[in-house]
């Protein structure tokens, strides 16, 4: 098949403890990283606070982004690997900050979207703000606009906090700034 998807399923029993211990006893449900990745396929890990509870829900999503994360080091995919992170800052770890730093050499790309900034720990938080290759934001609250201050050069924090419905600013780049550095 051109993309199977690989299912997760973290509903199946009210409180998640058979779903908790499933995925990481390796039964049914245990999600084939290794195999996923090796063959492209798309996986999807839905591991729900409200039925799991959040410490059961934060050690799914860990053992799963540490399996992600040494089976791409250990075999850089021949493709691209994409983890999309939603509500990431629930599980944000120091490996976190590891894969966001090291991600690009290993052909893996982070989408990581959370609804504030304030969510995040500051030095974690900064470690997104500086290898982040591309941010996009919605209206911004004032504390979040002074924080990415800067990071949009031709708008200023007046501009990002009353942004219209589904408005997203866009850093240009100069291509004169991009040109490589004359030989020494």
């Amino acid at each position: 098949a051109a993309n199977p998807r690989v299912w997760a399923p973290s509903e199946t029993r009210r409180g998640g403890g058979a779903m908790v211990r499933g995925s990481l006893e390796g039964t049914n449900t245990r999600v084939p990283v290794e195999e996923a990745l090796a063959k492209g396929w798309s996986i999807f890990l839905h591991a729900p606070t409200t039925t799991l509870g959040g410490d059961a829900a934060r050690l799914i999503v860990a053992v799963f982004l540490h399996r992600v994360w040494a089976t791409v080091r250990r075999n850089v995919p021949a493709t691209a690997v994409t983890l999309l992170l939603d509500e990431w800052q629930k599980y944000a770890s120091g490996l976190t900050a590891t894969m966001l730093a090291e991600a690009r050499k290993f052909g893996m790309r982070l989408i990581m979207a959370n609804q504030n900034l304030a969510q995040i720990e500051p030095p974690l938080r900064e470690s997104v703000l500086s290898n982040t290759g591309a941010l996009a934001c919605f209206r911004l609250g004032p504390a979040d606009a002074t924080i990415v201050d800067g990071l949009f050069p031709s708008i200023g924090v007046r501009t990002l906090q009353p942004l219209p419905p589904h408005t997203t600013p866009l850093p240009t780049v100069d291509p004169v700034s991009l040109a490589p550095a004359p030989p020494l």
